[in-house]
């Protein structure tokens, strides 16, 4: 815009420039920022919380590249190909798995508005913030709530879970897989069985420890699985990664709501209509699969579990509760 207003002063002279005065009928009341003309200094640091995490070289490399419009080929390309990655780090053959132009709180919401109805009975296993969470976003949206709390530290064995599906006949179960809060690893294995025995779905966050420890989503019964780009991925803020069942897609699953409330990157399961994505974003989220890919599941885990116990010696403290209830990991550096 300012150059076509330069070129047209230059070639149409005061004329066109009383036009641009005409248009400015008023003075600008806030000056430049100050800081804004300086330039830009972001310091290294390594990053060993929860997250974000450091990124590869080959990462940032990918958000440097052109930016493409939403409606290209291209950008559709990249959307397969997020997905189909998706359904391997979940290990699920689900066909509707997606991104989501959002932090692994947007996909929460995403999993509850579309899960839940105002009256549906839901069971939150609460042992830190994430399980708050849940619970007060389903309290909004006017679902009867049934609270399993656990001290900080804690997890929810497969007997305590059965009883509370029995009292309470609950729609859904809310598990967080890994707490950050608290650093426990929630164990899987037999709770989406034990839900669908009650005809009920279970939702598991796993935000803080996909790529550190193993979730298999299929095998363990888990009907509705989210992520985040920013921890153990080693990608960087602001997509997040959901996967929906069949179960849950047939039965529960209000599509118009994710559609009207957030911007989705799968075109071939929502066809070619797309809304606009961040470019970069997903570019670099694809660069990570690509190194998540070649260097395998199995890695990733043997890794994140290698770095806890090293990572404890060097501190000279022990884990309080070593075993399959601790996260191995919620950062890793790879590439």
């Amino acid at each position: 815009m300012l150059w076509a207003l330069t070129t047209a002063r230059a070639v149409l002279g005061h004329r066109t420039a009383g036009w641009v005065r005409t248009m400015a009928s008023h003075s600008l009341l806030v000056a430049p920022p100050a800081a804004l003309s300086k330039p830009l200094f972001i310091p290294s640091r390594l990053l060993l919380g929860p997250g974000p995490s450091n990124l590869t070289p080959r990462v940032m490399a990918a958000g440097g590249l052109q930016v493409l419009g939403h409606m290209h080929q291209e950008v559709y390309q990249i959307m397969d190909e997020i997905k189909q990655g998706i359904q391997y780090v979940f290990q699920t053959r689900n066909p509707l798995s997606l991104a989501i132009s959002g932090s692994g709180h947007c996909a929460l919401e995403a999993a509850l508005f579309n899960l839940l109805e105002p009256g549906d009975s839901f069971l939150v296993g609460v042992s830190g913030i994430w399980g708050q969470r849940a619970q007060d976003i389903a309290e909004r949206i006017g679902a009867r709530v049934y609270p399993m709390v656990k001290a900080p530290g804690g997890h929810f064995t497969l007997q305590e879970v059965e009883e509370a599906l029995a009292r309470h006949k609950p729609a859904l179960l809310f598990l967080a897989h890994g707490e950050s809060s608290t650093g426990v690893l929630q164990p899987l294995d037999g709770y989406g069985e034990l839900c669908h025995r009650h005809q009920c779905l279970l939702l598991v966050d796993s935000v803080a420890s996909l790529g550190g420890a193993p979730v298999y989503m299929d095998q363990q019964g888990i009907d509705v699985l989210y992520s985040g780009s920013q921890k153990v991925l080693n990608a960087p803020p602001g997509t997040s990664l959901i996967s929906f069942s069949n179960k849950a897609k047939t039965d529960w699953l209000d599509l118009p709501a994710v559609l009207g409330t957030l911007r989705v990157f799968s075109s071939t399961t929502f066809g070619k209509h797309q809304s606009l994505c961040e470019g970069p974003c997903i570019q670099e989220e694809q660069q990570q699969q690509r190194i998540d890919i070649s260097e395998g599941a199995l890695a990733d885990w043997a890794c994140g579990a290698g770095l806890q116990w090293a990572d404890c010696l060097e501190l000279g403290v022990w884990p309080p509760s070593p075993g399959p209830v601790r996260q191995t990991a919620v950062w890793r550096q790879r590439g």
